[in-house]
Parts: C-alpha cells; structure tokens; sequence
C-alpha cells in the first residue's frame, strides 16, 4: 500500500497527519505568487523543504498558472534536495538522515538522537514517524524498515552543511538561469 504523509496504514490512525487539501494550497500558492508579480518581482521561487506528492503537485499547478498569467515574472520550484540525479549520495525522506542532518547542522539540541534506540536496532517507519521516500511511492522497504542509507541515527553536521551548500549551490543558479545569466 502507499503511504500519504505519516498514515501509515497499520498504525490506526497514530500519526494522523494534518494537510490542507492540494487544491487549496494550489490557491495559496498562486494568490502569494499573484501578489508578488503585481508588486514588480521578476523571480518567484516556491521552496518546498519537505516533499509529498499533493504538495509538490499543487505547487506546480500554481507556477504553471503564474507563468502563463505574467509575461513579466517568472516562477520556479526547488525542493529541499537539490537538483536530484545530479549527487550520486541523494536523501529525500522523512525525519531521516538529510533533514536530521540539517537541522543539527543548525544547532545539535534540534534533534534528540538519544531518544531512538541504538543502531542495531531496525527503525519502523511507524513507530518513529521515519521514512524514505519508499513507502510514499508505494515501494517500501522490506518489513517496513529504514534503510541504513537514510536512518537519521547516521546522520552528521558535516551532512547537513553539504545538502544545505547544495540547495544554496541550486538556488543562486536557479536565479541566474531565471536572470538569463547562466
């Protein structure tokens, strides 16, 4: 089965997440967008730092919109992992190892690692709240575990600085090719 957020199917309602439905922050999006091209900016980037599917589709749907609406502006989207297929160590998940990274690259008291049991012990995507992008594309790992590649117990400052260095690497050239410059 395929996850949506962390709904995960066996947990029984657990981890309920809380969404606004894609049609409306298709809306918001466009709205924000809408105002910002009335006010003369030329460049418009949606960051999205945390995937799913419904959220990224609607952020889509809105640049789509304001493209074609203003001849003067133009909007783009980036998503927390840069450029993917560009690194070969790509991370993309759920409380795993790229967002722990990076939030203790900010500062180490962000994340209670001490909280998850130590390394020999399989993390369940459900009963930490945990996940690859696996489960939400409907192909989960065996047993419903997290991969070592993306167990947040793995993860480093030095990571983080180097997938933060990475999104702000793609953003300035994101900038540059909107600018005509690149």
């Amino acid at each position: 089965s395929t996850v949506r957020g962390m709904n995960f199917p066996t947990v029984n309602g657990l981890f309920e997440s809380f969404y606004v439905p894609g049609k409306l922050l298709e809306e918001i999006i466009y709205v924000n967008l809408k105002l910002l091209a009335e006010h003369g900016f030329k460049f418009l980037f949606v960051i999205n730092g945390h995937g799913g599917g419904e959220q990224l589709e609607a952020s889509a749907n809105a640049i789509k919109r304001i493209n074609a609406e203003f001849q003067d502006a133009k909007a783009e989207m980036l998503v927390s992992v840069p450029d993917p297929g560009k690194y070969k160590d790509e991370y993309f998940s759920h409380a795993g190892i790229d967002e722990t990274s990076l939030m203790i690259s900010l500062s180490e008291s962000y994340a209670e690692l001490s909280e998850l049991p130590s390394k020999d012990v399989p993390l369940k995507y459900r009963d930490y709240a945990i996940a690859d992008v696996g489960p939400f594309a409907g192909k989960p790992a065996p047993g419903w575990i997290v991969p070592k590649a993306f167990d947040p117990r793995y993860s480093s400052v030095e990571l983080g600085k180097k997938l933060r260095e990475r999104t702000v690497e793609c953003l300035c050239a994101s900038i540059l090719k909107a600018a005509g410059k690149a």
